[in-house]
Order: C-alpha cells, then sequence, then structure tokens
C-alpha cells in the first residue's frame, strides 16, 4: 500500500508488476485508488543455480506446472 502511495504522489497512475510480489497486492492498489496490472507467479522449470526456487512455495518447480499455467492464459 506504501509504494501505490509513493507511486501516486510522484504522479504515476498505474504499475504493473512482472510477478514478482509476494503477498496480494491488488486489495492495497484497490484502496489506495491507483490501477495496477499483476502478473501470474514465476514459473521455474529447473532450480539449477537459484536457491530461491526452492524456497518459495508460490514458484513451484516442474515443467508440467509451467506448461499447465502457460496453456491456461493462451
Amino acid at each position: 500500500m506504501l509504494a501505490s502511495l509513493e507511486m501516486l504522489r510522484n504522479g504515476y497512475t498505474c504499475f504493473m508488476d512482472p510477478g514478482t510480489i509476494f503477498e496480494p497486492a491488488a486489495a492495497a492498489a484497490e484502496a489506495v485508488g491507483i490501477r495496477a496490472m499483476l502478473a501470474d507467479h514465476f514459473l521455474w522449470d529447473l532450480a539449477t543455480g537459484t536457491q530461491m526456487a526452492r524456497e518459495l512455495a508460490r514458484a513451484t518447480l516442474g515443467l508440467e506446472r509451467c506448461f499447465d499455467i502457460m496453456s491456461g492464459q493462451l
């Protein structure tokens, strides 16, 4: 919510999140009155070299899961 207020204060009326917000932001953006485009969560088919991919529940690993999510968007 604070980030949304800061954006409005500086003249922004809309923001786009590329899937990096870890907590729901839609309610906060709506409460502040800023428009927001929120992307889906991360997709990781492999965890090679990325410790974070193993630690985030919202970024479950798996090629099949990635295909399922992507096909739903198409």
